[in-house]
């Protein structure tokens, strides 16, 4: 039977629940929102079985990171390189599946804008696949069925990288199983979220639909905050110096505890392939990519390294030195501070107003933010990137 201090180091991936066969975990929101299991030890028969799959009880070291293949890469479909977060390389890999009756496991929102992972080989649905979701998803009972298809397809699975542990150590090293990790900074929880949604839900007198946390009308480098409402309405901010939430999560504040535990870093990273923004991207590589986006892909594998020879005709990339990808990505090689209001955060979510909330514990430059935001309500700030580029 799993102990161990839940609070600090679960990863809330249900992978005890799924695989329990008296059904004696259950996975419930904390009061944070986040998934914990709670064990019924009447029903419980020490069968070791969820110890076995854990991946805080089954960590190791499984790679040497820096000596494998480092990429900056981007999808040469601008069009289709707009649409995503970075440079556009899931689509790309996810197509591929698709072509060879493969399956894909990535993360969409649901009807109320909760992340949750799906297995699907529907285009449409990988489609809502694509774009950063800055909460963590939950991949419910995916891992069982891929496990359930495993040996007759093959495929995908994106996530975190504690998810991809996760769902390597509920399946196994699979010849048919391909992983494609994030470079993670944390998650927060959907309670969070959904407080906020709320908020702006009520603001603007409609259900949210649609939400963007980096939008690319300005440009990679200068990321929109857009969200969509049932009667039309459009709330666009600027995202890292403007939106509230998005300020929240790049700061940490509201990030599950066992992200500041967190083993899946440097050469805990056990994906195929591991992708993600190549910030400190140079003014050249920018003009390069007509500023829509540029990623850094590590092949982690042999398994990435073949699957990528496969796609690279789509591509355009070069080899870097993994210095100049950790020196803008630390998050990549190490966890994330705990963030010193996180606990003062959360012990007001129930009683204090979101935005009220997050506002109270964040560092912002309000007057530089405030006077940027203006810039881009006029379309000052668009004029000033033209100019600059």
């Amino acid at each position: 039977m799993i102990n161990f201090d839940f609070n600090q180091n679960c990863y809330g991936c249900r992978n005890c629940e799924n695989i329990c066969p008296k059904e004696a975990i259950k996975i419930t929101e904390n009061n944070e929102g986040f998934l914990m299991p709670i064990i019924d030890k009447d029903k419980c028969i020490n069968c070791g079985l969820c110890d076995k799959i854990c991946p805080y009880l089954n960590f190791k070291n499984n790679t040497d990171l820096k000596k494998k293949i480092w990429y900056s890469c981007y999808w040469n479909d601008i069009k289709g390189r707009n649409e995503s977060t970075s440079g556009g390389i899931f689509p790309v890999l996810a197509k591929y599946f698709l072509d060879n009756n493969g399956l894909v496991c990535g993360c969409i929102w649901n009807e109320e804008m909760k992340p949750i992972h799906i297995l699907t080989n529907n285009i449409e649905e990988v489609n809502k696949m694509k774009g950063s979701k800055y909460l963590q998803s939950d991949i419910s009972n995916v891992a069982k069925q891929i496990k359930e298809k495993i040996n007759d397809r093959i495929i995908l699975f994106t996530g975190t990288p504690c998810q991809i542990a996760a769902v390597k150590l509920f399946v196994g090293e699979h010849k048919n199983l391909y992983t494609c990790g994030l470079i993670c900074e944390g998650v927060p929880s959907y309670k969070v979220w959904k407080k906020y949604v709320n908020s702006l839900e009520k603001k603007y007198n409609s259900k949210m639909k649609q939400a963007s946390f980096r939008n690319k009308e300005l440009g990679w480098d200068s990321p929109v905050a857009k969200y969509k409402f049932d009667n039309g309405k459009e709330r666009k901010t600027l995202s890292f110096t403007y939106d509230k939430y998005v300020i929240g999560f790049l700061q940490g504040l509201y990030y599950r505890n066992s992200c500041s535990n967190c083993q899946y870093k440097g050469d805990g990273h056990n994906s195929d392939i591991l992708i993600g923004d190549l910030w400190g991207a140079t003014k050249q590589q920018l003009e390069e990519t007509k500023y829509k986006g540029i990623s850094a892909v590590i092949l982690n594998s042999d398994k990435g390294k073949d699957l990528f020879e496969k796609v690279e005709n789509n591509f355009s990339y070069k080899k870097i030195v993994p210095e100049k990808v950790i020196k803008y990505n630390r998050l990549l090689i190490q966890a994330i501070k705990k963030n010193k209001n996180r606990d003062k955060f959360y012990e007001n979510l129930d009683n204090m107003d979101i935005i009220q909330n997050i506002s109270k514990n964040i560092n912002e430059n309000k007057y530089k933010n405030f006077i940027k935001e203006v810039l881009y309500k006029t379309k000052v700030f668009r004029l000033v990137k033209d100019l600059k580029k």
